[in-house]
């Protein structure tokens, strides 16, 4: 990194006599950030940002912000992948179902706001699409520590920690600066590779690993039951993406398999976000259990997916648009988030499962591109990968190879090298 926190950084790991950077000062601090627990590593991380000692500024959290996501591989943008074209296509590119390995992704191709209102602005106006991702990010949480102008915002390290327990992705990019990053071969989604950054850092570990585009209305249609089918046919953890017709772009992550259920399930690790015009996340609040709704197929409740709220009973012939079989805004269900089954349509309000503020542009909104991702590989290709890792047997340090690797370099010996781990014996 060659910002102000980069050159912090470099700093922090230095010699103290010399001034030199030495690879055992580098794993002397990765270890430090790892093993000291969560409070040292978010008082690390925020040194690095506060550069002037008065809090955390707009510019240094958008150098911040910048480098991390050129660390994780995200900053470059790459062409769009070619859109199957009729239901052959289709077929074929649902079988494949584009993989995308979530917290080392690099670049993929701009589908969103940006490119919509492309023939709006000339070229030479329009700013980069990882440069409003950035600029979002900060937006989010320079705003959350208050003020109008969130540019003039000095955030302080206590609204830095609870900005970094809803989205922890800055922090835990600057704690794990030591770490490697991969590449992701580009495609076209309405995902972009900053939220993908943003968002697997509130996910468990092996959500992070690859996550499975099941379905794109810009790529399958609006179809409710393709839709349907394809997030039930994989179960999973899964993120559902929405923009609206406003250019807003949020969504959801489900803990739980999308299944057809009269009553609201999923557990609190279920959450809410907004992404564009600024990142702002949604934890669950445990004022109530009322995590995901997937009422599928009811003549008297609300037939469509959702987070938050409460599922009354629909009224004859009400709808979002009034035309019935869906949340109906006056007696059908108050929900966070919801899409209609036509998805065409959707709800936000704001709801104390998640203590959110409404995520589209309006509280029923026009849904202009939706996209479902499994966050997990699918099951019979993890048991393949188990099979295949048992045949091969595993080293001891199999788990640890990044601090192997260090290790070696730093020219020790690594006697279990080697070694497979042994059953352990009943007695």
């Amino acid at each position: 990194m060659t910002s102000s926190p980069g050159r912090k950084l470099l700093r922090l790991v230095a010699d103290k006599e010399d001034g030199s950077v030495h690879l055992a000062g580098v794993i002397v601090a990765k270890a430090r950030l790892e093993r000291l627990g969560e409070e040292a590593s978010l008082e690390f991380t925020y040194r690095l940002l506060d550069a002037h000692g008065d809090g955390v500024r707009h510019e240094a959290l958008r150098a911040a912000a910048a480098s991390c996501l050129r660390l994780a591989g995200v900053a470059a943008t790459a062409g769009v992948a070619a859109e199957g074209k009729g239901a052959d296509a289709a077929s074929a590119a649902s079988s494949q179902q584009a993989a995308v390995p979530a917290a080392s992704a690099a670049a993929a191709a701009p589908v969103g706001a940006e490119a919509a209102s492309s023939q709006a602005r000339p070229e030479s106006s329009r700013p980069a699409p990882e440069e409003a991702h950035i600029e979002a990010i900060c937006r989010g949480a320079l705003a959350a520590a208050g003020g109008d102008d969130y540019k003039a915002v000095r955030m302080s390290y206590d609204s830095y920690r609870q900005w970094c327990k809803r989205c922890p992705a800055l922090h835990g990019t600057l704690a794990r600066v030591m770490h490697g990053y991969g590449k992701l071969p580009p495609g076209a989604a309405l995902l972009q590779p900053a939220w993908v950054w943003a968002l697997s850092c509130r996910l468990p570990p092996a959500q992070r690993a690859e996550w499975r585009l099941l379905f794109s209305s810009q790529r399958d249609g609006k179809s409710f039951n393709t839709f349907f089918g394809r997030v039930t046919a994989q179960p999973g953890p899964t993120l559902l993406l929405l923009r609206d017709k406003a250019g807003r772009t949020f969504g959801g992550y489900a803990s739980r398999p999308w299944a057809r259920s009269g009553s609201f399930y999923g557990d609190v690790s279920c959450f809410l976000f907004s992404l564009e015009p600024a990142l702002q996340i949604f934890p669950a609040t445990g004022i109530n259990e009322n995590y995901q709704w997937c009422g599928v197929g009811f003549s008297q409740l609300p037939s469509g997916l959702g987070w938050g709220g409460a599922a009354g009973a629909r009224s004859a012939g009400s709808g979002l648009g009034g035309g019935g079989g869906g949340a109906a805004v006056g007696g059908g269900g108050h929900f966070a988030l919801y899409v209609e089954p036509s998805l065409d349509e959707g709800m936000s309000r704001p709801i104390a499962t998640y203590g959110n503020s409404p995520l589209a542009s309006e509280q029923v909104f026009q849904i202009d591109t939706l996209e479902c991702w499994l966050l997990q590989r699918p099951e019979e290709e993890e048991e393949a990968a188990a099979r295949a890792a048992a045949a091969n047997g595993g080293g001891v340090l199999a788990r640890g190879a990044q601090d192997a690797a260090l290790m070696e370099l730093a020219g020790f010996k690594l006697h279990s090298k080697g070694m497979v781990a042994e059953p352990l014996e009943e007695d």
